[in-house]
């Protein structure tokens, strides 16, 4: 994958080549989920507080946005959703799952005409806005976040683009987060992580948007069994 077609860098060998790596393709995602949102009505506040609780972060991904650079985030996820060239099998599996969301393509024409680029930053836009005091609608998101994140994680397994040890490693150590989707999903219970990815997936073909369920995850949950991913403390 061409260095300058990357959100991050890719910290973890890949097994098989494909557009969009690992790390990166798991990050693309929960940005491509968050503008989902915001184009359904939810405030940046409380999807950003839906995305640190979910996996134990101090930036959401919106303000991971911010921090990259707006045109360089939304570039990259134009990146995945253009489906021209030789590279035909992440568009097997995740179709229009990258079609980019309308509020990113607004915020890309935003940040063009800005002077002050900054202004067009996404917590330029909610700094005095009162999160929802709403336990339901914060669960609901944090599970919306949670299960994308073990879809593309399974998937990816399921692939063989990479395997459980190194997304639990990128996901502590290059992501930042608390626990890697595969220890996430062992203490929620199999079953019940099943559960939240056929939901979303439910919500997404409601919306038209494409949303694969992982055979690998069907299977695990049908074995009933835990993964094999290794703990949950951030490794150095």
């Amino acid at each position: 994958m061409n260095k300058d077609k990357q959100l991050v860098k890719e910290t973890a060998p890949l097994l098989k080549k494909r557009k969009g790596g690992a790390v990166n393709l798991i990050l693309a995602s929960l940005m491509t989920e968050a503008g989902r949102m915001i184009d359904e009505g939810f405030t940046i506040a409380d999807i950003e507080e839906a995305a640190q609780k979910a996996f134990g972060i101090n930036k959401g991904f919106l303000k991971q946005m911010d921090d990259r650079g707006i045109p360089e985030s939304i570039n990259y996820l134009l990146f995945l959703e253009d489906k021209e060239g030789t590279d035909k099998d992440l568009y097997a599996v995740y179709d229009n799952f990258f079609t980019l969301p309308v509020s990113f393509m607004e915020k890309l024409e935003e940040h063009k005409i800005a002077r002050d680029k900054s202004s067009a930053n996404w917590h330029k836009k909610h700094e005095l806005r009162k999160k929802s005091d709403d336990l339901l609608l914060m669960d609901m998101l944090k599970n919306r976040f949670k299960a994308v994140s073990f879809m593309v994680s399974s998937e990816l397994v399921e692939s063989g683009v990479s395997d459980i040890k190194s997304i639990e490693n990128i996901c502590r150590n290059t992501l930042s987060w608390d626990k890697g989707p595969f220890t996430m999903m062992d203490e929620m219970g199999i079953g019940e992580a099943l559960n939240i990815v056929t939901e979303k997936m439910e919500l997404s073909h409601r919306r038209e948007i494409s949303f694969y369920v992982p055979r690998l995850l069907i299977t695990q949950a049908q074995k009933n069994k835990p993964w094999r991913g290794e703990g949950s403390k951030k490794q150095d």
